[in-house]
């Protein structure tokens, strides 16, 4: 595809310009979901009762995009890597497996969507952070654009499958749409 190339080779030209700039590629490409799965233990943490369930359901999410759907496309369609059908700037190493879909952005995009289905605010930040994660791999020279934009519908579709499955079992206990407990008149009468 010609348009994948073309962005493929714009976005990948911004690396080995500037040191702070591969720093930061490489930070995201590399890092950065680590330090995602972080905030996502502490907000966890901060409180463990009213949050478990949406913990359980982004990891859910994230881990059935991942090793699932990702798994399964590229099972039947072997898409390289940038760095072994061209000349590139890669700035993290990587082997060369399958490229298409991203499995980086697929699982973090899957992850976030859930949390910001219940947080807004926190999720947007993870939102952007995993499209930071998604340009950076792409400007690091090991994943073409059209790898980021397929790991995003599936995280997208991932999330919102888990998300329609955890929030009818817990209606009885907690409404994962609004992230707070019923109260027992709420639960007889139907209302959220």
């Amino acid at each position: 595809m010609r348009l994948d190339l073309y962005l493929f080779d714009l976005i990948n030209s911004l690396a080995s310009r500037n040191e702070l700039v591969d720093f930061l590629f490489i930070f995201f490409a590399k890092y950065l979901g680590y330090l995602l799965i972080i905030c996502l233990f502490i907000f966890l943490a901060t409180n463990f009762q009213r949050n478990k369930n949406i913990f359980v359901a982004s990891l859910v999410s994230a881990f059935f995009a991942r090793f699932a759907l990702v798994e399964l496309i590229r099972f039947f369609y072997q898409k390289p890597r940038p760095f072994v059908v061209q000349e590139v700037t890669q700035l993290i190493s990587h082997e060369a497996t399958a490229s298409l879909p991203s499995g980086h952005t697929a699982f973090f995009f899957a992850l976030s969507i859930i949390l910001f289905l219940h947080n807004k605010k926190l999720g947007s930040i993870f939102l952007a952070a995993s499209l930071l994660i998604g340009l950076s791999r792409v400007a690091a020279g090991v994943h073409w654009p059209l790898d980021i934009i397929t790991g995003i519908l599936i995280g997208l579709l991932s999330g919102l499958i888990i998300w329609s499955l955890y929030k009818k079992p817990c209606l009885s206990k907690v409404s994962l749409c609004r992230g707070r407990d019923l109260n027992p008149q709420a639960r007889k009468s139907g209302r959220f």
